[in-house]
């Protein structure tokens, strides 16, 4: 908030006490904020774990609290299941273009999101050989 506020141009007087009386007021709480953000993050809009770290750091939030908000909200198996929901979601969605694109575009959309590539490589592989197998059983 202080950097905001000094970009705006008001005194470091008026930055002060802008501060004390939202803390007064419980306007700021970097806690609530960070594992709001995580589980905005997770439920709306996810990202890789580290990417969401990375966030709260450039939104100035304390490690310790950054690290506690993830261990609650983002645990790190729950990467794993994101991987998964996001891969089917995307297939899903490029369902009707050529198989090599589809997978190229589905890996790149979970990369561009900070997860690896080699599980994000590897989650794709299985989740096409998977919908394959169902499209193979629902043509019999």
């Amino acid at each position: 908030m202080r950097r905001r506020l000094e970009a705006h141009g008001f005194s470091d007087d008026e930055v002060r006490r802008a501060i004390g009386t939202a803390l007064e007021a419980g306007l700021l709480d970097d806690r609530a904020f960070a594992r709001l953000w995580v589980v905005d993050r997770v439920e709306h809009r996810p990202l890789a774990r580290s990417a969401v770290a990375r966030e709260l750091r450039e939104k100035g939030v304390p490690p310790a609290i950054a690290e506690s908000a993830l261990a609650e909200a983002y645990p790190p198996e729950l990467e794993r299941k994101l991987i998964w929901r996001l891969a089917r979601e995307r297939l899903h969605r490029l369902a009707g273009i050529e198989p090599e694109a589809r997978e190229r575009r589905t890996i790149g959309y979970l990369t561009r999101r900070g997860f690896s590539f080699s599980e994000v490589r590897g989650i794709v592989a299985q989740e096409i050989r998977s919908q394959e197998r169902r499209e193979e059983a629902t043509d019999e």
